[in-house]
């Protein structure tokens, strides 16, 4: 299969026929998403030799020494807003899943572009006349703004993953791949490094054979191996290596289409990690004091649960709980944010302060995680602390060490040089915005101007 794989990445970077021609005039823009990139991986110091690409890239352009993610920092929340400019609040994407609280508590994940309550950047691209291609890039799936478009998704009791992503992937982008190549399957999909492989090479093809305006890639195994085996294993290098020679082909792929000229490329994350040893199950506490009521292994009836979201976890009341169950359960949860030793294992985010970090807007408040722990779905049993089910998380505030992400930008359009010492995500659609002759308006982010050349020189 890695042989496979390899042949294929060759296919994408060679071409399937005929080499392309050289495109036409015009303005690129390529935005690679590492899940979980961590700056390190491309600062100056040991760690980044084992991303060449990365560094040169970084070399060639400008970049953040840290980009500040959104809360909670969650891979969906941050993607939603590297394409819109806003803040979960407005956007609407405020996890991973959707709130179904009697699904135990989850929903089906954000996958659709209607999850999206603001405008997003392919929109604005498509009604300047450009065009758009996106693969495996969160809450695209049928957007009617891309053309070329293979979305992400997981398998749940919303659909089978593999079925799923073929419903709404584009015919110009799935069919044709799978004649030329091997069809995708659900061990392609469920393997981090053959699924990063995959859709790079698929994104190859779609710049290879379109040359859309702006392409979106989210490469997610970084995230998955960081989670499973945490931050700090040696392990890691050897994936970020190994992403790193993808994003490598995907610029070879932009050289021989002959658009390297005119193609500024964009590398950025969406959120950074800490290493976990505990879980918090602040459900099995409602759920002893009446607030969640179970039969039969199932939930049944609410008036207070609590979402997690990683590092953090947000609390909702029932809008037909009773009256006094918002202040009920405020006691209650800020009554056990101590442990027996008097430790502190999370502490409560209120409303107002919840509302000027642009959290989810329908959270009672929000609970944040200590380091070194992080919350859990669970309701059943007794325990507030457990030991946790995965080595590595996220979701914590984006002010927390370690939260921060990465971004890179360099080729048409930008100048050399220039380290930002910090930036937000929310300035990230504004900015490829106005680097492609537009306006973003009502936005939470900010033009990077110090990155950019003057207008009348990039164009």
């Amino acid at each position: 299969m890695r042989a496979m794989l390899a042949a294929l990445w060759l296919i994408a970077v060679g071409g399937m026929a005929a080499p392309a021609a050289v495109a036409p005039r015009g303005a690129h823009v390529v935005v690679i998403s590492i899940d979980g990139l961590r700056p390190v991986y491309y600062l100056p110091g040991p760690t980044s030799s084992v991303c060449p690409t990365l560094v040169a890239l970084r070399e060639r352009g400008s970049y953040a020494e840290a980009a500040s993610s959104v809360y909670p920092s969650l891979t969906y929340p941050a993607h939603a807003s590297i394409v819109t400019g806003v803040t979960p609040r407005r956007h609407g994407v405020t996890g991973n899943s959707v709130f179904a609280p009697l699904t135990e508590p989850e929903g089906r994940g954000f996958w659709y572009a209607s999850d999206l309550q603001a405008p997003a950047l392919w929109d604005t691209v498509c009604r300047a006349g450009g065009t758009v291609g996106a693969v495996s890039w969160p809450s695209s799936a049928g957007a009617t703004s891309i053309s070329w478009n293979l979305p992400e998704f997981w398998s749940s009791r919303y659909g089978h993953e593999l079925s799923l992503v073929r419903r709404y992937a584009s015919p110009d982008v799935l069919a044709p791949w799978e004649a030329a190549t091997h069809s995708m399957t659900l061990r392609t999909l469920l393997d981090g490094g053959q699924r990063d492989a995959f859709v790079a090479a698929c994104a190859g093809a779609i710049m290879r054979e379109h040359q859309p305006t702006l392409l979106l890639l989210h490469l997610a195994e970084s995230d998955h191996r960081q989670h499973a085996l945490g931050p700090s294993a040696p392990e890691i290098a050897t994936i970020m290596h190994r992403i790193d020679g993808l994003v490598s082909g995907v610029v070879e792929v932009v050289r021989q289409a002959g658009l390297y000229d005119q193609t500024t490329f964009v590398i950025l994350g969406d959120h950074g990690f800490h290493d976990i040893t505990s879980a918090l199950t602040p459900n099995a506490l409602l759920a002893q004091n009446g607030f969640i009521t179970a039969q039969g292994g199932h939930v049944t009836d609410w008036s207070a649960m609590v979402l997690n979201s990683g590092g953090s976890a947000g609390v909702y009341i029932n809008p037909q709980a009773p009256t006094g169950t918002l202040d009920a359960v405020h006691d209650l949860l800020q009554a056990h944010a101590r442990d027996a030793q008097d430790r502190p294992l999370y502490s409560l985010i209120e409303k107002e302060a919840l509302t000027q970090l642009g959290g989810p807007a329908r959270a009672a408040f929000y609970l944040e995680a200590q380091p070194g722990y992080m919350f859990s779905l669970a309701w059943r049993g007794e325990a507030l602390v457990r030991r946790a089910s995965v080595k590595g998380n996220h979701g914590y505030l984006p002010t927390t060490p370690g939260m921060q992400t990465g971004f890179i930008v360099c080729g048409r359009g930008i100048k050399p040089g220039v380290v930002l010492k910090t930036m937000s995500l929310l300035d990230v659609a504004p900015t490829l915005s106005a680097l492609l002759g537009q306006d973003m308006a009502h936005v939470d982010g900010h033009v990077l101007n110090q990155v950019l050349l003057p207008r009348d020189v990039r164009e």
